[in-house]
């Protein structure tokens, strides 16, 4: 008979119960074994592939929740997002909070986010997200048990082959810059990221990547053509640029991995 221990943060994830299971199955599996975490001490730890997943097609995760600050309505609401084909939820940028006073306010365009994959690790619920489509706020509903609307969608913008200078030139901008600010601090994208061969896709990957603050990328947002989204594009990481070659202080040098706001009093 052989017994096993589980290590790590309580939780057991199907990679860890193939590792045991696999391992019975060698010709002289270990009469004892941990699993969950790399043991030092006896060495009987099983390897954990952490690629691996059940593909049954089902969903499967743990929400914790508290009975007494409105997790465990909002952990069901999550639940049925999740569930929904495709799962899919809208995001906005908050305008300004309600600590300013008179409530919170937000700006009336946002993304459509379609849910790709949801993962755990370390006890934790990750959930990976990719941009699918804009939309308008036209009506805030209740807020319980979490921000909905009433929205339309944006029409999507359309590309023009006369536009090719102005893509590459935003793109060989955008690259450049991020080049630049990456001596200075850590980008969340490299400059030599892969785009995509849709030319509309690239444009606005192109002002994703930029190293630009939330209220330009919301502006970007608000582009009624490619035109205006490359050319608004083009200017905002021209001042991002230009930000690059000022003599900062100590106290005020700009965080361009956050969009470049200056960090003084």
């Amino acid at each position: 008979m052989e017994r096993g221990t589980r290590g790590g943060s309580g939780i057991s994830i199907p990679a860890m119960a193939k590792a045991a299971l696999d391992e019975l199955t060698v010709e002289s599996p270990k009469r004892r074994f941990t699993v969950g975490i790399v043991d030092d001490v006896t060495h009987l730890s099983l390897d954990v592939d952490p690629d691996f997943s059940i593909t049954t097609g089902n969903r499967s995760a743990v929400f914790y929740a508290l009975g007494s600050d409105g997790t465990v309505g909002a952990n069901k609401e999550s639940v049925k997002i999740i569930g929904d084909e495709p799962p899919e939820f809208g995001i906005v940028l908050i305008e300004r909070g309600s600590e300013v006073g008179g409530g919170e306010h937000r700006f009336p365009i946002g993304t459509v986010a379609q849910i790709t994959r949801v993962e755990t690790s370390e006890g934790f619920i990750g959930l990976i997200a990719q941009g699918d489509r804009r939309i308008e706020v036209t009506a805030w509903l209740d807020d319980d048990p979490y921000p909905r609307a009433e929205v339309r969608d944006v029409p999507a913008l359309v590309w023009d082959d006369e536009l090719a200078p102005l893509l590459e030139r935003a793109e060989q901008l955008v690259r450049r810059t991020i080049s630049r600010a990456s001596e200075f601090v850590e980008q969340q994208w490299p400059a030599d990221i892969v785009l995509s061969d849709d030319p509309v896709e690239a444009a606005w990957q192109l002002a994703g990547i930029a190293p630009l603050g939330p209220l330009d990328q919301v502006r970007l947002l608000q582009s009624t053509s490619l035109s205006e989204l490359l050319s608004a594009t083009i200017e905002a990481t021209e001042l991002a640029a230009e930000m690059l070659t000022v003599d900062w202080g100590d106290d005020d040098f700009p965080d361009f991995a956050d969009g470049g706001e200056p960090r003084g009093d």
